[in-house]
């Protein structure tokens, strides 16, 4: 069931503030197996990030008890330092998720290693591991395809290489 939410979904933008500068990113299918960075630039992605920042949001657990979210400022969700916006395949007639990822959540134990969330839509605001907020701020070149060459090698007839003195 996981992977066919994954599926259905047809556009990833986050939008993150890090060290002051506010950027987004923004990531659109291409195909069952394939994504595009679309934003903020045109390469293609690597897929494998992609579907599994998607994953990581589908799989993110609440980490201690829900409240409700009177005064966002107490949580850093009145001006979160990351937006996650999912939007879904139309057919699904689905409205966009969107995530709000707030200030590092401090325990008893003082650890921070959790964050507080919210979805934009719900009064409640939650508390989720940090690695959510550490994926959604990974540099641009993190989420890019490394693939020096594109083609599938199974549709290759031929073959030709050219020098600057000609075809060999």
């Amino acid at each position: 069931a996981c992977l066919r939410r994954q599926v259905l979904v047809q556009r990833v933008e986050i939008k993150r503030t890090i060290d002051g500068e506010e950027s987004t990113l923004a990531f659109e299918r291409r195909d069952d197996e394939h994504w595009d960075v679309v934003e903020p630039l045109g390469d293609w992605a690597d897929s494998a990030q992609v579907e599994g920042f998607i994953s990581s949001l589908d799989l993110m657990k609440s980490r201690g008890p829900k409240s409700e979210a009177k005064a966002l400022n107490a949580f850093g969700l009145d001006a979160p330092v990351a937006e996650i916006r999912l939007i879904f395949d139309e057919k699904t007639q689905r409205p966009p998720a969107v995530l709000l990822i707030g200030q590092p959540a401090m325990s008893e134990r003082s650890d921070t290693n959790n964050v507080y969330v919210k979805d934009k839509d719900s009064a409640e605001v939650a508390i989720a591991a940090v690695t959510i907020l550490d994926t959604a701020r990974k540099d641009l070149n993190e989420f890019r395809s490394r693939e020096v060459l594109r083609f599938e090698p199974h549709r290759i007839d031929e073959v030709e290489l050219t020098t600057p003195v000609g075809a060999l």
